[in-house]
């Protein structure tokens, strides 16, 4: 048993570094910005609308799909109904979406090194426009299905037709409870 833990955390403690890498890099952008962003105090409140017991499109009006303000409102119930929950929130995807770029771009084959130096441009670029985004969670969801994609392609290089379709049913799935 202890050699199996042993072999995993070899395999893993990379990622997991660079996953709390990033978390420590992100936390302080997101936790120390003013409020000032519209996208994150709406999401505060369909979130929060959602957590009270309103019904999107029926109680209060939104634009976007309801996936994100139901996950942000389980938080809110959970831990209190307060806009740090939602940059909590924020910092775990925008992470999470950081992350899922790392390992897609490992997949990929190219060196860590660039590897490390595009996220932090990346992150560079956006710093000033992270929070809890409903383009952001779209991002990452579609991130986590190019990185299925990438899994399938890299595992089965020669695909039959019969078995693209069995591993893309998974997706349809994941794409019809997001677009919910």
């Amino acid at each position: 048993m202890q050699e199996k833990i042993i072999h995993w955390w070899k395999l893993h403690y990379k990622p997991f570094f660079v996953f709390i890498g990033i978390l420590l890099i992100i936390s302080p952008v997101i936790l120390s910005r003013q409020l000032n962003d519209l996208d994150e105090i709406w999401n505060y409140n369909f979130a929060k609308n959602i957590a009270d017991g309103l019904v999107p499109y029926k109680d209060f009006n939104m634009l976007q799909t309801p996936l994100l303000p139901l996950i942000s409102s389980l938080f809110l119930k959970l831990f209190g109904n307060e806009l740090i929950v939602m940059r909590i929130l924020a910092i775990l995807l925008i992470s999470a979406l950081f992350f899922m770029i790392y390992k897609i771009i490992k997949k990929l084959k190219i060196n860590i090194f660039y590897n490390l130096i595009f996220i932090f441009l990346l992150f560079l670029l956006l710093k000033d426009y992270i929070c809890i985004d409903y383009n952001f969670a779209i991002l990452f969801f579609t991130l986590i299905l190019i990185n299925l994609e990438l899994n399938i392609f890299i595992k089965n290089k020669n695909i039959s037709e019969n078995n693209y379709f069995k591993n893309n049913l998974l997706f349809y799935f994941f794409i019809r409870i997001y677009l919910w």
